[in-house]
């Protein structure tokens, strides 16, 4: 099974809910998608403040 770029997961997501991307607002788009990925990971990690 291949592995999907966050492109393609983005673009099927959009699709999935009858939203349309433009192709010039991709760029933008994309780069929220990998901010949201961080912030989870990052809530998703272990505390090491402690």
């Amino acid at each position: 099974m291949a592995e999907t770029t966050l492109a393609q997961q983005v673009l099927k997501a959009a699709k999935a809910r009858g939203i349309s991307i433009e192709a010039g607002a991709l760029p933008a788009v994309l780069k929220g998608a990998e901010w949201l990925r961080s912030c989870v990971a990052l809530l998703a990690a272990p505390d090491l403040t402690r």
